[in-house]
């Protein structure tokens, strides 16, 4: 996790995924793929994961749906670096992408991840919200109950992880007019960033109206690194 032993590493592959374009392609991609406006797909998380042979190791992850509408894999390293693996999509056989490409996917489906019999793998996973208007998601929700009738949508509006560079970028290009560092903070806490997307801007705004009042201090640190990352693009 991002708050973990691989937090360090984990933060300077997020900056050079952003420099390079890679996250918001994949989010076009999802966009494209699934026929959903990119104003409504928000980054929830990124993490590393290991798959090993080892003992002691994980090797597989068991069938289950995200909590999120999409997720996406980044392979890491060669499919010639271990044995097995792969993500299983319901009853599919194994997908495994060549390092530095990414597979997509509805996450609320069943997948799982196909055990490593021999090496190591490694990928960057993803969790993608789809924060759309009610008419929408209703949309989405339908054409997901004809091919899995336990499809459950997911109405929640929440902003998880503002301070993601995905996620400021979004941020920026919602403000429009080149707004960047302090000018977007003081839009944000003046409540008058509008966004297409159906997204809980509450508490991203009080942080901002706290920073800007000189009480950045008393800030909880997710909310002091969303500040930290607007400053730094300005």
């Amino acid at each position: 996790g991002e708050d973990g032993p691989n937090g360090g590493w984990l933060e300077r592959l997020e900056a050079a995924l952003d420099a390079s374009g890679a996250i918001e392609t994949i989010l076009q991609d999802i966009s494209s793929l699934y026929a959903v406006a990119r104003e409504y797909l928000v980054l929830r998380e990124i993490f590393l994961v290991r798959y090993s042979a080892l003992a002691g190791h994980q090797r597989a992850l068991p069938s289950h749906r995200d909590s999120n509408w999409f997720s996406f894999v980044v392979a890491l390293n060669s499919t010639a670096s271990f044995e097995g693996g792969g993500t299983c999509l319901r009853d599919a056989p194994p997908i495994c992408v060549p390092a530095g490409c990414c597979l997509t996917f509805v996450g609320a489906q069943r997948h799982a991840a196909a055990a490593v019999t021999g090496g190591t793998r490694f990928v960057l996973a993803g969790f993608v919200d789809l924060r759309a208007p009610l008419r929408t998601r209703a949309l989405c929700t339908r054409q997901m109950h004809a091919i899995d009738p336990r499809f459950v949508c997911s109405s929640c509006r929440a902003f998880r992880r503002p301070y993601l560079r995905a996620n400021v970028r979004f941020l920026e290009r919602c403000a429009g007019g080149g707004r960047r560092g302090r000018a977007l903070l003081e839009l944000i806490a003046s409540r008058r960033l509008a966004t297409a997307a159906d997204l809980d801007l509450t508490p991203i705004e009080e942080a901002c109206r706290r920073h800007l009042a000189g009480e950045g201090t008393a800030l909880d640190p997710l909310m002091s690194k969303f500040v930290a990352r607007v400053l730094e693009r300005g």
